[in-house]
């Protein structure tokens, strides 16, 4: 299991790390109960791409239960793409939504390399990670682009610096507040490390839209914590006219996802011999 070809575990790095930028470049403009919708579209980008590039086939039932999670996206969106008087508000949510192609890639690339090939769990996740952190490391001068990130390619060495100062301890800002940084970073890293190892098991085994389908069942949770205030604190969003749209996308959402996974139970689905990669 240690002699899985490096190549293949460049590529899902990288794939992997450009999914997590589009994320954090779009997210800055897209409310956070939007995102864990927005992330949704992965599910028909997954049938799409194993499809076209695996062969996989799907029973009409889940073709239908994708275009509900669709159409409910679409619908949770609708404020955004209406704008609103939101301004580059559209903009972050397309790179956001974007964010979700290079990730259904790389699950389906996952599953037809640990398909085809054994290779221990924990060895892949591990330098996937060390790559997908090296291609963030290279893609980080996206942080100049305007409207973005707004920094000065010389500032970027310092924002590194910052950053390491500040996950010790060290404020390198008046308004900052290091204290504990180590401790939540190693925490994330920790939680995260387990979660996308748990996902290759599954990968493995079953398939990759079925990853998302069971990360789909926190959606719910997700998009009302967003409007606890006593959990979300000063970060809290206030509840408005535009969660009618919200609501009622996430109603269109449940009933696809609900409609995928019941066609999914009953083995409603067959994979054809991998043809490509």
């Amino acid at each position: 299991g240690y002699n899985f070809p490096i190549y293949k575990i460049i590529l899902m790095g990288f794939l992997d790390s450009l999914a997590g930028v589009l994320m954090v470049f779009g997210g800055i403009g897209t409310a956070g109960d939007l995102q864990a919708m927005i992330f949704q579209l992965v599910i028909p980008w997954t049938m799409i791409l194993s499809v076209t590039l695996l062969g996989d086939r799907f029973h009409l039932a889940q073709y239908l239960g994708a275009s509900g999670v669709l159409i409910g996206v679409i619908l949770s969106c609708f404020p955004y793409l209406a704008s609103g008087g939101k301004g580059s508000g559209v903009g972050f949510v397309l790179i956001y939504a974007s964010a979700t192609i290079p990730t259904a890639f790389s699950s389906i690339y996952k599953e037809y390399s640990m398909k085809t090939e054994y290779v221990n769990m924990f060895y892949l996740q591990s330098w996937i990670s060390v790559f997908q952190t090296l291609f963030v490391l290279i893609l980080s001068p996206m942080n100049t682009i305007p409207g973005i990130g707004d920094l000065k390619i010389s500032e970027i060495p310092g924002n590194f610096i910052d950053g390491g100062k500040c996950f010790i301890g060290i404020n390198t800002h008046p308004e900052g507040n290091c204290s504990g940084a180590m401790y939540y970073v190693i925490g994330y890293m920790a939680v995260n490390f387990t979660y996308n190892v748990l996902s290759l098991y599954i990968l493995k085994n079953i398939s990759s839209s079925i990853v998302y389908i069971q990360n789909a069942a926190r959606l719910p949770i997700t998009t009302i914590v967003f409007h606890i205030s006593f959990i979300m604190g000063t970060y809290v969003i206030p509840w408005s006219k535009d969660d009618y749209y919200t609501v009622c996308g996430l109603c269109v959402i449940l009933s696809g996802l609900g409609v995928y996974m019941w066609s999914t139970l009953k083995g409603n689905s067959s994979e054809a011999t991998f043809s490509l990669l």
